[in-house]
């Protein structure tokens, strides 16, 4: 493994990752499923909290080859790159989140007018949700009476403010420091230093908006995305060079399957760091491939559909799956038929999003274009 001092050039679409990428999608999904409606009795399940530390170092790898590659001019307008693509969708999921939160059953004018005032002050409310500030200004959950604060859109909160600080602070020390200067090491070290107070606070890195980090006052996965994004930004810097071609098409079996099979082991335990070397290891290698998939049409496809996934899979999990449950208990005894519904609603829903994104996408394009920057 040798370090990269020259500028990044080489592919800048890996098909490869968008496989990983939907696969753990899958695996976020079947976490949340079974955290609130466990089909079965199996503790190494929760072990998938796991895959957003995946997510997170992948964030570090794609920003620190975006600095290199000087696609964007500074920290902001990288961050607001990444927030326009995800905003579409993140503003379909709310839109539908405060309307199902606000007309749960309306029966008389007095009724609607009421839902109607609610659904006012959700959508006010839910500035931070849009902003993808929500992890440090949780507003909405105090007015809507329902389990929306457990939206695991604190991972996006957490990637997009993390990403900020970071090109900030690599931007900074790449202008003091010049390119031929090792600044992304300070990646390794803010990671040493989180993982190590992580660990040493609440003996395990499934830490997100529920722990809150003493003098800093801030949720623990703010820490935890900070620390997993160093990480990528460190190695992000380094590729294998394997030049036998069995060797390397082993590794391209063999890193997948140890990802995918030891995410279950040991939740709660050292091996939650280990897992994140695994990770590293492996995206280390898997930007280090230069040959194309026979695939690579599809895995464009796969990776789109994985963050409408991710967006829309608590909205079924609270608004569509649980009515379900609540009026169909029986459902619970067929393991089968239950998954099915689940896949189903899920598939639907996500269709559904990546349709109604599209014209909240223009109307946010035209929003966009009549915003102009003071001279």
């Amino acid at each position: 493994m040798e370090t990269l001092d020259k500028p990044l050039e080489s592919k800048t679409y890996y098909p490869r990752i968008d496989l990983y990428r939907f696969v753990f999608t899958v695996f976020v999904v079947i976490l949340h499923f079974e955290c609130f409606y466990p089909t079965k009795p199996k503790d190494n399940i929760f072990a998938l909290y796991r895959s957003v530390d995946f997510f997170f170092l992948l964030s570090g790898f794609l920003l620190f080859k975006s600095l290199k590659n000087q696609k964007y001019q500074n920290a902001l307008d990288f961050t607001l790159s990444k927030a326009k693509k995800l905003m579409p969708v993140n503003l379909v999921v709310i839109a539908a989140a405060c309307i199902c939160t606000s007309f749960p059953k309306v029966f008389a004018v007095k009724s609607l007018l009421g839902s109607c005032k609610t659904l006012f002050i959700n959508l006010i409310c839910s500035i931070p949700n849009i902003f993808f500030v929500q992890l440090f200004i949780p507003i909405l959950e105090k007015f809507i009476p329902s389990r929306y604060e457990a939206f695991p859109m604190w991972y996006i909160s957490a990637m997009i403010v993390s990403c900020f600080i970071w090109f900030w602070i690599l931007s900074a020390l790449k202008n003091k420091n010049g390119t031929d200067s090792k600044y992304y090491s300070w990646g390794l070290v803010a990671a040493v230093l989180v993982y190590s107070s992580i660990f040493n606070l609440y003996g395990k890195t499934d830490v997100a908006f529920d722990e809150i980090v003493p003098f800093f006052n801030l949720p623990a996965g703010f820490f935890r995305g900070f620390a997993d994004i160093g990480l990528g930004i460190f190695l992000a810097n380094y590729e294998f060079k394997i030049e036998n071609q069995k060797l390397r098409s082993f590794l391209k079996l063999f890193f997948p399957l140890l990802l995918f099979v030891s995410i279950f082991y040991a939740k709660y335990s050292v091996f939650d760091y280990i897992y994140i070397f695994f990770c590293a290891v492996t995206l280390v290698f898997e930007f280090s491939l230069q040959e194309t998939p026979k695939f690579e049409k599809y895995c464009s496809f796969i990776g789109k559909i994985s963050l409408y996934v991710y967006f829309t899979h608590a909205f079924v999990i609270f608004y569509e799956y649980t009515p379900l449950i609540q009026k169909f208990p029986e459902l619970n005894d067929y393991f089968y038929l239950n998954i099915f519904v689940r896949i189903l609603l899920l598939a639907a829903t996500t269709i559904a999003a990546y349709w109604l994104s599209k014209p909240a996408g223009i109307l946010l394009n035209k929003l966009y274009a009549a915003i102009k920057l003071k001279d």
